[in-house]
């Protein structure tokens, strides 16, 4: 038979020995309730209470005002902590636990096992930690902490809503949304999608394939965000974003604001977006070309050692190609761009499809002595040509072997630059830049060199 016990406006202890179930209430003072491994109903009501539903059961416990210590077995309990800073602790069944009645509730600390849990800490700075359940877990007002060993299949919904909320997840292909203000956010191994929403927010994930999305809309704060080795595709949205992608083969999109996106060894697919942004993807190897475009404002674009596409868009934009046959368009404004001439060739040189000379910039290394045009060159190939080219320069302007020269012409229904770099005017594969500048407009002069 069901037990019933109704208690006294002093402080109460029971513990029930009927382990079928039953009915528990406290009325005033620090009471003490025990069930047994039925499904218990324990009510704390006033006072800073202590409830044990016991090992098993499906209990459902009330704390009731004040700061209530609610304690809860294997079974799939309901569990409300209700007004005050609770401690709510529960085993490893499938729990819907809410800490508190409303945004003005105090802080509660939730413990629950490895169960697929419901949970909202809902006002307070609460602390909430769970273990492998694929659990959904809510943080609600307040600056939370949300700390979950994660699942081994499938993945925790983790939203910390209100606050600057500290969520740290490890296993699990888990779904985090910090919800207002600055949170700070960290990810273990699994295919996480994280939403940083509205704030300043910090996000750590580790080498799955994430998506992450650092705010809503272009008023959002500031965000740092790094990423794994894994292949991420990550967007700052608003404010002035620093994102770091890290290995793998990275999207990363800066969004509005003044941007930092930094891209690890991989084929990498960059985009700064609105403001003046640095968009850095120098760590890719030779292997790995890169697509990076800077967008609107003036934009710092540094390519890596593969055949990279370079876009500066619009804007005065500063490109460094950094190595590689790499295609460089620099959109509207005077653009600067620097050519590696490493891992080039006659055969496979850069290319610059919208050089506007008198307008745009090449940044070379040393000071040009002159510059002109070939109208005609010879030459077998396109090594000869530009030699050729060179030498026809240095001749015409009296430059001598060590003043560096340099030259457009024709070969081969093509236009090309060539830019002496080292102390002879014949041109040398990997270390003389030769640029493809078919579609060029103007005429070069040395003032187009810095």
């Amino acid at each position: 038979m069901a037990y019933t016990f109704t208690g006294t406006s002093s402080a109460d202890t029971f513990v029930a020995g009927d382990p079928t179930g039953g009915t528990a209430t406290g009325l005033g003072a620090a009471d003490q309730l025990t069930g047994n491994t039925g499904n218990d109903t324990l009510y704390g009501n006033a006072g800073a209470d202590t409830l044990d539903g016991g090992a098993s059961g499906k209990d459902v416990i009330f704390g009731g005002s004040d700061n209530d210590n609610i304690i809860a077995g294997s079974g799939a309990n309901l569990l409300y902590g209700n007004a005050g800073a609770d401690t709510i602790t529960a085993g490893d069944g499938n729990n819907t636990i809410v800490g508190g009645d409303d945004s003005t509730d105090g802080g509660d600390a939730i413990t629950f096992g490895n169960g697929k849990d419901l949970v909202f800490g809902n006002g307070g700075a609460d602390t909430i930690q769970g273990g492998t359940g694929a659990s959904t877990v809510v943080g609600g007002a307040g600056d939370d902490f949300i700390g979950l060993t994660g699942p081994a299949t499938g993945g925790d919904f983790i939203y910390g809503n209100k606050g600057n909320d500290t969520i740290s997840v490890g296993a699990g292909n888990n779904t985090i949304t910090g919800g207002a203000d600055d949170d700070f956010i960290i990810t273990g191994t699994g295919n996480d999608l994280i939403y940083g929403n509205l704030g300043a927010d910090t996000i750590f994930a580790s080498n799955g394939n994430n998506s992450i999305f650092g705010g809503d809309d272009s008023t959002d704060g500031a965000d740092y965000i790094t990423a794994g080795t894994g292949n991420d595709l990550i967007t700052g949205n608003g404010g002035n974003d620093t994102i770091f992608g890290g290995g793998g083969r990275d999207t990363l999109v800066g969004g509005a604001g003044n941007d930092t996106v930094v891209a690890g060894d991989g084929k990498n697919w960059l985009f700064g977006n609105q403001g003046d942004d640095l968009i850095d993807g120098s760590a890719a190897g030779a292997a790995n070309a890169e697509t990076i475009t800077g967008g609107q404002g003036n934009d710092t674009i540094l390519g890596g050692a593969g055949n990279d596409a370079l876009y500066g868009n619009l804007g005065n934009d500063s490109i460094s190609t950094n190595g590689g046959a790499d295609t460089v368009l620099g959109g509207e404004g005077a653009d600067t761009v620097s050519f590696d001439p490493t891992n080039t060739t006659a055969d496979a040189p850069d290319y610059w499809q919208d050089l506007v000379f008198g307008t745009d910039k090449l940044d070379v290394n040393g000071t040009i002595f002159a510059a002109g045009n070939v109208a005609t060159v010879a030459g077998g190939d396109v090594t000869a040509a530009a030699s050729n080219a060179m030498a026809a320069v240095a001749g015409a302007s009296g430059a001598t072997g060590t003043d560096q020269v340099a030259a457009t012409f024709a070969f081969g229904g093509q236009s090309y630059l060539v830019v002496q770099q080292d102390a002879n005017q014949t041109y040398d594969a990997g270390t003389d830049i030769l640029v493809n500048v078919t579609g060029s407009t103007g005429t070069v002069t040395k003032t187009d060199f810095v």
